[in-house]
C-alpha cells in the first residue's frame, strides 16, 4: 500500500510501503544523468559528490546538524555495468507543493574507455594554442600561454648554451637536467617530477585532446565513449520509469553529453505531425540577438526559455520519445571548442553551418550550407511545423556555469561562457561565490560539487538546483504541476 510520512520539520515523504514495512519505489519522475570530466575517475566519485549540491537539505535552517538530504543507493542495472548505481531522492511534498520530486541519479563513467594515452598526444593542440597571438588566446589561457613561452625560450636558450660551450653531448631529459643538478641524487629526484607531471598530463588533458582527435588512432575511443552514453539514455527512455531526464555534465563531460544529445536526436523518430508550440519557439528565438556575443536580454531568454518547454511537452503529448527537457555543463572547455574540436573560427563556423555543432536556438532550417545568412530563425521543413536534424535544443534548455579566472591565474583556467560559439539561448553565469576555493590557480576546475552548504545567491548549489527544477511534477502526457524554472 501507499502511504505518507513526516519528518521532524513537517515535511511529507512520499513513500510506498509493502505489507512487512520495507520501503517501495514508485516510478521515478525524473533521471539525472552525471557525466564527470577528465581525468582518471574512479566509478561513483562525481556523482557521490554532486548529488550533495544537486539536493536541497531539508531539516530545521537553525540547526546544521538536523538538516539532511534523504537519499538511498541502489543497483543501476540500466547503466550495464557490475559497479554502476542509481542514487534514489524520494518525493518531498510541503502543504501539497511539490519540493522534490522522486529522482535518481546515475553517473556515466567513461574514463576506463579512455585507453593508450600519450604525452605527445598533447603537441598539434599545444602548438596550435601556441602560435596564435596572446590577444586571440581564450582569456582564462592567457597566462599559460605567456609561461610556456617562457619556458620555451628560456630552455632553449639555455640549451643552445649548453651544446655552444660543449657541456653536453646530446639533447636529453637526463643531460639537461644533469647539467642543472650536478648532485646525483637531486637530478634524479627532478627527473622523476617531471615523469610525474608528465604522467599526469597525458592522465587528465591527454583526455580531451583524444576525444577530440578524429584521427584514426582516436576514432574508436571517441566512438565507444559516445556509444556508451548514448546506449544509458535510450535505456533510461525505453525503460518507462521516468517522465523528464537532465543530463549534468562536468568538464570533458561537456563534450561527451553534447555528442551523445546529437546523435540521440537524429536517431529517434520525431513523427510528421505538425507541432503548434514551434511557431512560438520560432518568435521566441528571433527576440534573442543574431550576434550570440552581444549581451541577451534576459525577459527575452527567459521567454525562449519557457517556449523550449512548452515544445517539449506537446513531443511528450504526442509520444514523441525525447525526455531530455535540460543540459547543465559546468566548467567545460567547450568554451575553446573552435581550437579544440576544429583548429580555427572558420572551420567551426562551418560545421554549424552544416548543423554537425547543433546550436541554442537551432539554426534556420531554410539555410543552406552554402549562400547569404539568413536575417532570421525559421523553424520547419517545406511550409511544416516539423523538428528537423541537427535541433536538440529546440527541447532542450541549456544552463552553463563556471569559475571565472582573475589576473589570467587565479580561478578555473577551463570553463567559459558558451554563448559566443554555441547561441544566445544558452542561460549561463560566471559563479562569483564559493570563494577562496574556486579562485585556486588551476585547482578551481575540480571544486565545482565541494560546496554543498553553500547557499549564497552567488554560490554553485543554488544555480544548479536553480536548473535541475527537481520540484517539477511531469505528469505522464507532459503537464507540469509546479515548474519554478521556466
Amino acid at each position: 500500500m501507499n502511504s505518507s510520512s513526516a519528518d521532524e520539520g513537517g515535511h511529507q515523504l512520499t513513500e510506498g510501503l509493502d505489507g512487512a514495512g520495507l520501503l517501495m519505489e514508485r516510478s521515478a519522475s525524473t533521471a539525472v544523468v552525471v557525466v564527470h570530466g577528465m581525468g582518471e575517475q574512479r566509478p561513483l566519485d562525481t556523482i557521490n559528490s554532486f548529488i550533495k549540491t544537486g539536493l536541497k537539505p531539508f531539516g530545521d535552517p537553525t540547526d546544521p546538524k538536523a538538516r539532511a538530504r534523504i537519499y538511498y543507493s541502489r543497483p543501476a542495472l540500466l547503466a550495464k555495468s557490475f559497479q554502476a548505481r542509481r542514487l534514489l531522492a524520494i518525493a518531498r511534498v510541503v502543504n501539497r507543493t511539490v519540493e522534490q520530486t522522486q529522482t535518481e541519479f546515475f553517473e556515466y563513467h567513461w574514463s576506463y574507455r579512455m585507453t593508450g594515452n600519450k604525452i605527445s598526444d598533447l603537441v598539434s593542440t599545444v602548438a596550435r594554442l601556441m602560435w596564435r597571438p596572446i590577444r586571440r588566446a581564450p582569456t582564462p589561457l592567457r597566462a599559460l600561454w605567456l609561461v610556456m613561452w617562457a619556458a620555451v625560450i628560456g630552455l632553449s636558450a639555455y640549451i643552445w648554451s649548453l651544446l655552444a660551450h660543449h657541456k653536453i653531448d646530446e639533447i636529453s631529459l637526463k643531460s639537461v637536467v644533469g647539467s642543472l643538478f650536478p648532485n646525483g641524487a637531486v637530478a634524479a629526484f627532478v627527473v622523476a617530477l617531471i615523469l610525474g607531471l608528465a604522467g599526469w598530463l597525458t592522465s587528465t588533458f591527454v583526455d580531451v585532446v583524444r576525444y577530440l582527435d578524429t584521427s584514426p588512432r582516436s576514432y574508436a575511443v571517441r566512438e565507444s565513449i559516445r556509444g556508451g552514453m548514448v546506449d544509458l539514455l535510450k535505456a533510461l527512455t525505453d525503460s518507462g520509469r521516468y517522465n523528464r531526464i537532465v543530463v549534468v555534465a562536468h568538464s570533458l563531460g561537456g563534450y561527451i553529453a553534447y555528442d551523445a544529445m546529437t546523435s540521440l536526436w537524429n536517431e529517434i523518430d520525431r513523427g510528421e505531425e505538425e507541432l503548434a508550440t514551434l511557431q512560438e519557439l520560432q518568435d521566441r528565438a528571433n527576440a534573442l540577438p543574431q550576434d550570440p556575443s552581444a549581451p541577451v536580454d534576459e525577459t527575452a531568454l527567459i521567454a525562449f526559455r519557457s517556449a523550449q518547454y512548452e515544445l517539449w511537452k506537446e513531443m511528450r503529448d504526442k509520444r514523441i520519445g525525447w525526455l531530455i527537457t535540460d543540459f547543465i555543463t559546468v566548467g567545460t572547455p567547450m568554451y575553446f571548442a573552435d581550437l579544440l574540436y576544429t583548429k580555427n573560427r572558420a572551420a567551426f563556423d562551418e560545421l554549424r553551418k552544416r548543423s554537425e555543432l547543433p546550436q541554442c536556438p537551432p539554426r534556420s532550417d531554410s539555410q543552406t550550407i552554402e549562400g547569404t545568412i539568413v536575417s532570421s530563425l525559421k523553424y520547419g521543413w517545406r511550409g511544416q511545423k516539423v523538428l528537423v536534424t541537427g535541433s536538440p535544443f529546440a527541447a532542450v534548455r541549456w544552463s552553463n556555469y563556471w569559475f571565472p579566472t582573475r589576473w589570467f591565474i587565479f580561478g578555473d583556467w577551463f570553463g567559459g561562457p558558451l554563448r559566443p560559439l554555441f547561441g544566445a539561448g544558452i542561460e549561463e553565469r560566471a559563479i562569483q561565490g564559493n570563494t577562496p576555493g574556486r579562485l585556486i590557480p588551476a585547482g578551481a576546475h575540480t571544486r565545482y560539487f565541494r560546496y554543498p552548504n553553500s547557499d549564497g545567491d552567488n554560490d554553485i548549489a543554488p544555480a544548479i538546483r536553480g536548473a535541475l527544477a527537481l520540484q517539477t511534477e511531469v505528469a505522464p502526457n507532459g503537464d507540469a504541476e509546479t515548474d519554478d524554472n521556466q
